[in-house]
């Protein structure tokens, strides 16, 4: 039994050392037996745990379900590769370990060009962090607020090989994105707050997930006991929305607020 525990032990260490340089990238659905070296609360995978060759796999006790723990939301997070890891009976949302990128993206106000197109995302209204470039932009539309008439209500993004000065005269404005050194960024309070819709993840626990920390958006967040979200009372959760915290505004359901604030290291 020591010897397993020891064994445990050094394996949660080589995957915490590799916090600083790898992060969990969504990969889809899969599970796998055994190899597990760690686990957490929640249903997003923490990035103290991404290292070289470690795959994570989550739960969010509905829609994916560990029968197991039935109803439970956690990751396992297991000492495999990505492509390695199939064939177990728990599928779940897969998560592989993927070097830091060197840019993430940064909000740099409204506009469009033609042309120039490199690549598109589709799903949603923020640009995709694995498509952060040097020498391109991004230019996103949720399909409300500003929207492409080539793709009428539809959230999406195209990155385009430009820079935001060059970036002029498009027909179709939308938010432009520029690539930025990827910081270290934190969740900051903003008061008490709430605003409907717009929501994009949700989280277990009463403080927001690092993992959702992107320039632009806003984090609300419930304990159940001091502030309680009618929809799920008595529960601690925060959700994420795309939105500013200057923005976010007239909801039924007060919280702790939160933006990302970023200081380049």
């Amino acid at each position: 039994m020591k010897l397993k525990v020891l064994t445990l032990g050094l394996a949660l260490c080589a995957a915490g050392a590799g916090a600083a340089e790898f992060e969990w990238l969504d990969t889809g659905l899969t599970d796998c037996t055994g190899r597990d070296v760690g686990s957490t609360s929640g249903s997003v995978p923490d990035n103290h745990y991404a290292a070289s060759g470690m795959t994570a796999v989550c739960w969010d006790g509905k829609v994916y379900s560990n029968r197991n723990s039935p109803g439970v939301a956690f990751c396992t997070y297991k000492n495999v590769s990505r492509t390695a890891c199939v064939g177990g009976i728990n599928t779940g949302k897969a998560y592989s370990a993927a070097p830091v990128k060197e840019f993430a993206w940064e909000e740099k106000g409204i506009g469009d060009c033609a042309g120039r197109d490199v690549n598109a995302s589709y799903g949603s209204s923020l640009p995709s962090k694995a498509l952060a470039t040097a020498g391109t932009i991004a230019v996103c539309w949720d399909g409300k607020t500003y929207n492409n008439v080539n793709n009428p209500g539809q959230a999406f993004c195209t990155y385009k090989s430009a820079t935001v000065e060059s970036c002029t005269g498009g027909r179709n404005p939308g938010w432009v994105y520029a690539p930025a050194k990827v910081a270290a960024m934190k969740w900051q309070a903003g008061g008490i707050g709430d605003c409907t819709g717009q929501d994009y993840a949700q989280t277990d626990g009463k403080t927001p997930h690092p993992n959702y920390l992107i320039e632009g958006t806003t984090a609300v967040c419930w304990d159940g006991v001091e502030h309680s979200n009618r929809n799920a009372p008595g529960k601690a959760f925060c959700t994420y929305k795309t939105v500013k915290l200057e923005q976010c505004a007239g909801g039924r359901n007060p919280g702790w607020m939160y933006s990302p604030a970023r200081a380049i290291n």
